[in-house]
């Protein structure tokens, strides 16, 4: 019945994303050059959840390593960790750079100074950003001409309200690209639905019904 267990997962990335090409392509210009070894502006995804956040992120970046050389990624949901040491640990792990040095006893400099000193240009998927502890790791990090963060989180009023964030964090990223995702309809949902179920199982292992009362809950 399965023919690929890999697009059953939760962590599956698509080879297509449906309905988000205004924003592949949003975020596409915006991380432009890099591919000619200048900086990016940093960008905000906001949205509820399951609007795809975090897999448009993920996406955009795989097709800019794909087109381009010197390039990685750097992930971390913050909800696994949300100390300086532990996002960075996080993203050294992810991009594989400075993956050798342990969470435990390794300073939040020397994790910086490991991005600054590598060559290749990292962008930093930095997911429910809005649970950081410090969020001047966003200067840390945003300060670096070879770092590009893209910053997550659900609720755009509540990151900006939030009257602990940096003065600083708040003026550099209030001038960041900005993307409002919205929940999918009942119809791109079975699209989704449809084009997983391709990807992982057998032609005719589930009925169009079953999709259909499946994407119904989603509005239950």
């Amino acid at each position: 019945m399965i023919t690929d267990a890999r697009a059953l997962e939760t962590t599956y990335l698509p080879q297509d994303l449906e309905h988000r090409d205004g924003q592949i392509s949003q975020i596409a210009a915006v991380l432009d050059p890099i591919t000619n070894g200048h900086s990016s502006d940093h960008t905000l995804i906001f949205g509820p959840s399951g609007s795809g956040k975090t897999t448009l992120a993920k996406y955009v970046v795989r097709k800019l390593r794909q087109e381009s050389f010197g390039v990685r990624r750097a992930y971390w949901n913050c909800m696994s960790g949300s100390a300086k040491t532990d996002v960075l640990h996080g993203l050294a792990q992810d991009s594989g750079i400075g993956n050798h040095l342990s969470r435990d006893g390794t300073g939040a400099g020397r994790f910086i100074d490991e991005f600054r000193n590598t060559d290749d240009h990292i962008v930093a998927i930095l997911d429910e950003v809005d649970v950081l502890e410090d969020e001047t790791l966003l200067l840390g990090l945003g300060d670096l001409p070879n770092v590009t963060i893209i910053a997550i989180t659900i609720d755009e009023d509540d990151f900006f309200a939030n009257h602990q964030l940096n003065g600083r964090v708040k003026s550099r990223f209030s001038s960041a690209e900005t993307l409002r995702l919205l929940k999918y309809t009942h119809d791109e949902l079975i699209d989704i639905l449809l084009a997983r179920i391709s990807a992982g199982l057998r032609p005719g292992v589930i009925a169009l019904d079953v999709v259909e009362y499946i994407a119904d809950l989603e509005f239950v």
